[in-house]
């Protein structure tokens, strides 16, 4: 997963191919130890979470 002010990408394929998830705008993430949640934050507080299944 990757961030920044264009939106946040997703990539299944160790980065060979990205797919755009959200057109939100965040500074950085984070992955949780367990692997299966990643927090966002961004700019004025603004927060998301991003959940794998």
């Amino acid at each position: 997963m990757a961030t920044g002010t264009a939106g946040t990408y997703l990539s299944k394929d160790e980065g060979l191919t990205w797919t755009k998830i959200d057109g939100g705008s965040y500074n950085v993430c984070i992955k949780t130890q367990h692997g299966k949640l990643t927090l966002l934050a961004g700019g004025n507080g603004k927060i998301a979470m991003f959940s794998m299944k």
